[in-house]
């Protein structure tokens, strides 16, 4: 098994042990989610609230490793691997984490969900930019449209201001802690309007290409 997935496997057991340690300590009906506002607005069961990250992670690692085999531009895939592994090792982390934020607050502790989730989402949001940049044209990972799947060199520079876009909003979704009543707008608009950014430059840049 090689070290990428030994570190994945590793996460997703310490998941799965984290939450059946903390079982018997945990209310029967546990808050599992927050609003904008940093309010608990919604409960769960506990087997159900603690089933959630530990099925995700598996069913995360399970598809983005069968994702490579399947595309029929596997080889270009292959040239971006070492960032798309790492990739689902931090989404991985990032299950465990909210699993614990969960796991914390329900059995007392009191903290600011918000300011504790928006770090390593920003994170993610972050490396995705550092991944799409170094990614190459194929059906699954990217900014994929008509016109980027068409051309190698579209994909290449729509993909480039993906990975701009993405950090962008990364830092973005650091200042919503710091700018209460603006979070949706930072969160929702602004990669909302990266997107059609980014789809109306593919469909121009496909057209300057083509003559």
């Amino acid at each position: 098994m090689k070290r990428h997935d030994l570190l994945a496997v590793g996460i997703i057991a310490v998941t799965v042990i984290m939450s059946l340690y903390f079982y018997r300590m945990l209310p029967e009906k546990m808050v599992s989610h927050w609003n904008f506002n940093d309010q608990p607005d919604d409960s769960m069961p506990k087997p159900w609230a603690l089933l959630i990250a530990p099925a995700s992670s598996l069913f995360v690692y399970l598809l983005f490793k069968l994702v490579p085999r399947i595309d029929p531009l596997k080889a270009n895939i292959k040239k971006f691997q070492q960032y798309y592994e790492t990739f689902i090792l931090i989404v991985l982390f990032i299950l465990f984490y909210t699993q614990s934020i969960m796991i914390l607050w329900n059995l007392g502790m009191r903290f600011s969900v918000q300011q504790a989730i928006i770090p390593p989402i920003s994170l993610l949001f972050f490396y995705i930019g550092v991944m799409l940049k170094k990614s190459k044209r194929n059906w699954f990972i990217g900014v994929r449209n008509p016109w980027t799947l068409s051309s190698d060199s579209v994909w290449d520079k729509v993909n480039k201001r993906g990975g701009i876009i993405f950090k962008l909003s990364a830092i973005a979704l650091l200042l919503v802690p710091f700018l209460p009543g603006y979070g949706f707008i930072l969160v929702i608009a602004f990669p909302l309007a990266g997107s059609v950014y980014l789809t109306a430059y593919s469909y121009f840049e496909y057209k300057r290409q083509k003559g």
